[in-house]
Order: structure tokens, then sequence, then C-alpha cells
């Protein structure tokens, strides 16, 4: 029976970097299932998930282990019970300030919520010294969680800030 693996991959970024390891993936009997893959100054940094036969894991996993210069954390996916929940993507972008994503993030813990997806990204103003900010996410929420109040609570992160907040379900009904 085929499991996923999760892994998380850290190395200074080279070319091939990631044809050697979508091989090594696939030279082990694994099929390589969703990533996220970035370049952060010099380095390679992923995480990814791949499925694979149950009797070539050990195998994978050290040869995986061995691909040099790389740093890899690898785990068995879990068997999470289901629950009902609705998924909520929310884009907050204005001046950036020290604590936003601390902000950001003990808003979302606050209103229960499972945050499954954030990119964070900071660009030069058009005033010199400033700075803009973007963060975009999904995050996950009990089935009857109004939407509506996780963008009020973003929005009081400040005046300078613009918060959109949209349910994709919601929208995939509507068409």
């Amino acid at each position: 029976m085929d499991h996923s693996l999760v892994m998380t991959v850290l190395g200074p970024d080279r070319p091939g970097l990631l044809a050697t390891l979508s091989a090594t993936i696939y030279s082990h009997g694994g099929s390589w299932f969703e990533s996220k893959l970035s370049r952060f100054a010099g380095h390679f940094a992923g995480i990814l998930r791949c499925d694979c036969p149950d009797e070539r894991h050990d195998e994978l996993v050290k040869a995986l282990n061995q691909l040099e210069g790389l740093n890899m954390q690898i785990v068995k996916e879990l068997n999470v019970p289901h629950r009902i929940v609705k998924h909520l993507n929310f884009d907050v972008h204005g001046h950036h300030h020290p604590g936003i994503v601390r902000k950001i993030s003990s808003i979302i813990a606050q209103i229960g919520g499972n945050l499954e997806e954030l990119s964070t990204e900071r660009d030069a103003a058009p005033q010199p010294g400033h700075f803009l900010f973007r963060t975009v996410g999904c995050v996950a929420v009990n089935d009857d969680f109004d939407s509506n109040l996780l963008e009020h609570m973003l929005q009081e992160l400040g005046s300078d800030i613009t918060v959109t907040v949209e349910d994709p379900s919601s929208a995939a009904t509507a068409a």
C-alpha cells in the first residue's frame, strides 16, 4: 500500500538540484504529489509531499537523506480525523510594520482557525525608507464560521491596511 511522505528541504541553491531530488523520488517508486518551492537568499527551500510504496519507504528516506548539501526532515503523512471545515482565502496588504505576521497569526488562533497556507513579501514603497507588505493565505475554519468576522478583525490591524477575505466554496456555488 502506498502512503505519503511529507518533507522539508533546505540547502544552497544550484543548477540541477530539483532534477536530482525528483529523480531520487522516482527511482525509488515514489510519485511527486504536491510542493511549495522557493529560492531565498541563495538557498533552495521547499516542502513537498510524495507517495511511496510501503516496502520502499526506508530505502527512499535513506537515499533522500544522502543527497549532498541538503538538510531534510521527512515524516509519514498523519491520518487526521476529518472535521467539517471551510477554507477562507485572505489577502492583507499595506505599509509594513514590525509584528504584522504575529498579529495576523494571533487573530487566526483567536477565531480557532488553522492556517493552511501563508505567503508573505515585503517591497520598497514609493517613499524612501518605507516598505509595503503583502500577506496572502488560506485558513480552515468551522463550517458555520462567518467570514465577515475574520475580515473585520484583520481590518482592525490598522487604517493603512487593505483586507480581502473570500470563501472559495461560495464563489463556486454562485457560478
